[in-house]
């Protein structure tokens, strides 16, 4: 009996660590450096120390580039960083191996400012953010950015719509 005991004691133990370990891999990193290149309204390249760091700012889409109101909404996240030192804030990465970051710039939330400002959608399906949500509802109610146009296309059936053959 003592040495049932004794197994479901370690068997839990052994649980427990895995479980404690699995969390470690959710712990945010952070980094700081120059943004090198900002792609598009929702993409940078970070210089960090030698490397160059792809980042997706996290909860955000931004207008495809070929989409109304892509071209506006990179100037307007280069306006605000585009060779500047910035924080980056992650704990995971995408489907292309790109960090998922929050950026902050002069103590201003950059993904957040995104939203507020109209250049970029909330990416809800992927982030639940209430702030992010009441960002974007607010520059809708006033009509900034791409919120001037009566009914705008989410980024997300923009690509959907416009893919490839050979992508399908």
């Amino acid at each position: 009996m003592k040495q049932f005991a004794m197994f479901l004691m370690l068997s839990w133990l052994s649980a427990v660590c895995v479980a404690q370990s699995s969390k470690k891999g959710e712990e945010e990193k952070v980094f700081s450096g120059k943004v090198k290149k900002v792609i598009d309204g929702d993409t940078i390249l970070v210089l960090d120390g030698d490397i160059e760091q792809e980042v997706q700012l996290e909860g955000i889409d931004a207008p495809e580039t070929k989409q109304p109101y892509g071209k506006e909404s990179t100037k307007a996240l280069e306006k605000m960083i585009n060779g500047k030192e910035v924080t980056v804030k992650w704990k995971s990465m995408d489907n292309y191996d790109r960090i998922l970051g929050h950026i902050y710039y002069d103590e201003k939330f950059i993904n957040l400012e995104m939203l507020r400002m109209g250049a970029a959608w909330h990416y809800k399906q992927y982030n639940k953010s209430e702030e992010f949500a009441e960002a974007e509802e607010k520059a809708k109610e006033v009509k900034l950015g791409l919120w001037e146009e009566s009914s705008p296309t989410p980024p997300w059936e923009f690509r959907r719509n416009n893919r490839t053959k050979d992508k399908e």
